[in-house]
C-alpha cells in the first residue's frame, strides 16, 4: 500500500538542496527542474540563515507553517507581514520583532 509515511515541514533552502542532490544522481522531472530554477532565481536564504531566523522567531507564538511562509516571502513592512499572518493576530511588539529579524537577512 502506497501512502504518506511521515509528514515533515521543510524550508525552501531544504527543497533547493534536496533537488540539487537529486539532480546529481538522476534527471529531474519537469516540475522538479522548474522548482529548482525558480528557487535559484528568487530565493536568497541558505539553510543556516533559515535556521537563524527560525531560532529568533521561536519565542513568537505562531505555527511552524506560518514561520516558513515568513521565510518564503521575507516581508519588508507591516502590511506585507499582515498578508502572511492574515489568520493570526499578533501584538505590535511581535510584528516589529519579526520585521527586525527579517531586516538582518533581507
Amino acid at each position: 500500500m502506497n501512502g504518506i509515511l511521515n509528514k515533515k515541514l521543510i524550508t525552501p533552502a531544504n527543497v533547493k538542496n534536496i533537488l540539487q542532490k537529486n539532480k546529481e544522481k538522476r534527471n529531474l522531472l519537469y516540475v522538479e527542474e522548474r522548482t529548482l530554477k525558480f528557487l535559484n532565481d528568487t530565493y536568497k536564504l541558505d539553510e543556516n540563515e533559515e535556521k537563524e531566523i527560525l531560532e529568533e522567531l521561536k519565542a513568537i507564538n505562531l505555527p511552524d507553517e506560518v514561520k516558513i511562509q515568513i521565510l518564503e516571502f521575507l516581508p519588508k513592512n507591516e502590511e506585507e507581514l499582515r498578508a502572511v499572518l492574515y489568520t493570526h493576530t499578533l501584538s505590535k511588539q511581535d510584528i516589529e520583532k519579526i520585521l527586525n529579524v527579517i531586516k538582518k537577512y533581507g
